[in-house]
């Protein structure tokens, strides 16, 4: 029961499409991402997992919705510990969408899907009006 809680669970982050894992690299970011270029940063940790389920189903949903606007996504584990410091995270799960070293949206802790979905979509549209897309 619980592995099947557990794949339904990750079925979301591997459908993502230009997800990159800390974990599965030696590179902190991805190899396309330059200091012009937005990403989408999810700290993630093992151990509540159920409170992040909302961001990777409003991820997913977001992507489906607008495939060729979304930028790239990166999951942090909290073992990661210089990348935790570096960008001062003290709760789990905490969401940064960033160009360079400026942050454009961060959301900590547990969030709705909805709420996450608005403030994906304000952020989003935001940038993309700023660099004229």
């Amino acid at each position: 029961m619980e592995k099947l809680f557990l794949s339904m669970l990750f079925a979301p982050i591997f459908m993502l499409s230009n997800c990159v894992s800390s974990a599965q690299s030696d590179d902190t970011i991805p190899p396309s991402y330059t200091e012009s270029t937005m990403i989408t940063i999810l700290f993630s940790d093992a151990k509540a997992l159920e409170e992040e389920h909302s961001y990777y189903d409003a991820l997913l949903e977001l992507q489906t919705q607008h495939p060729d606007k979304i930028p790239s996504f990166q999951v942090v584990e909290a073992e990661d510990k210089d990348r935790i410091k570096q960008f001062e995270i003290e709760t789990f799960p905490t969401m940064l969408i960033l160009t360079g070293e400026d942050i454009h949206l961060r959301m900590e802790g547990p969030q709705a899907k909805d709420d996450i979905l608005t403030k994906l979509n304000h952020t989003f549209q935001i940038q993309m009006n700023h660099i004229g897309l």
